[in-house]
């Protein structure tokens, strides 16, 4: 009977987080047997959640198997007294869901929650586009190289919405590779032409 009424508060729970605010990605909920339960919406299949420490070591990580909603509990108080981050990594961006676990308590502070937009390229015959959302006007670095050589490198910077178009040479047939620094965070993307 204990654990009908556990499962019941706990769809009650995803219930109303999922109706009162449809546009909420996350949210947590502590349940008194000291387990956290996360719940996402609009993940896709292949995404990944990850749990990390202050000095950026992976202590969970787990691929999103389907499209939809995610619920899972964790019980984060097994791990050492410390300053954690949920990571969930999705297509274009890193929700990042910050929390602190003392003396077997966890709290979670949702106005440190960030999110990183990663930037985005597309290719077009001998032309590629990049643009990315840095609503905090973080630099963005940007380093071009064909078969491995550097070719072009710049930093964006003060800008909200960054864009860029590279018109490769004609001819050059290869390997590009496009590295983008950003947020303490690198991200690599391959072009073949």
């Amino acid at each position: 009977m204990k654990k009908i009424f556990k499962n019941s508060i706990v769809l009650v729970l995803l219930f109303t987080t999922l109706s009162s605010n449809a546009t909420e990605i996350s949210s947590l909920k502590n349940v008194e047997d000291g387990k956290t339960i996360l719940f996402l919406t609009d993940v896709e299949e292949g995404e990944q959640l990850i749990i990390k420490d202050d000095l950026g070591l992976i202590v969970y990580k787990e691929s999103i198997s389907k499209d939809g909603n995610y619920s899972k509990a964790f019980d984060l108080t097994e791990l050492p007294d410390g300053k954690y981050n949920f990571e969930l990594d999705k297509h274009l961006r890193i929700q990042i869901i910050p929390f602190k676990v003392e003396s077997n308590a966890v709290t979670f502070n949702k106005k440190a929650e960030t999110v990183i937009h990663k930037p985005l390229v597309k290719e077009s015959e001998q032309s590629l586009y990049i643009t990315k959302l840095a609503l905090e006007k973080e630099p963005l670095k940007i380093a071009l190289y064909y078969n491995n050589t550097l070719i072009h490198a710049e930093t964006i910077e003060n800008t909200q919405k960054i864009q860029r178009i590279y018109k490769l040479s004609e001819g050059k047939i290869g390997v590009y590779k496009l590295v983008f620094e950003t947020n303490g965070r690198t991200f690599v993307k391959k072009v073949t032409l």
